[in-house]
């Protein structure tokens, strides 16, 4: 999440274009054209992880936001929402944000870049007291067919 104050900071030039550092093992980074991103396995192909779209959003709103709204974990409602132009390369994440939205003169400050991210694939478990020794991490759908 990078919070930006003032209208000043938004004429920094560092934010014409952002780029956050990317190191992957084992799984291959792509952006899709909606932007959305996604880490697939190496091995087997599958989703390992996924980011919906980069999105920036304004201060606009907060006057109706509830007490359980927190702007730097998502856009509080009636907040201004833009998506964050994103491509992937090698060794970095590049992130473009709305400059129209920045230089607004209706954009209300500070305005909230995040690049959130999602486990696509997470774990589950469970113990069943019959069999203590068997390990029931993750089974598959065909292990869990029955008569």
């Amino acid at each position: 999440m990078l919070v930006v104050h003032t209208p000043e900071a938004a004429q920094a030039p560092e934010l014409a274009e952002l780029e956050l550092p990317l190191s992957t093992q084992g799984v291959r980074m792509t952006v899709d054209e909606h932007g959305n991103l996604d880490a697939t396995g190496d091995e087997g192909g599958q989703s390992v992880f996924s980011a919906q779209a980069p999105a920036m959003w304004d201060s606009s709103g907060e006057e109706e936001q509830s007490g359980s709204e927190d702007p730097t974990v998502a856009a509080p409602s009636g907040a201004r929402v833009e998506l964050v132009d994103t491509s992937v390369e090698v060794d970095r994440l590049r992130l473009v944000p709305e400059q129209g939205m920045l230089v607004d003169e209706a954009t209300q400050y500070p305005v909230y870049i995040d690049p959130s991210v999602n486990a696509s694939r997470p774990n589950w478990a469970y113990v069943d007291r019959a069999f203590p020794n068997q390990a029931y991490f993750n089974p598959s759908s065909a292990d869990l067919l029955g008569f």
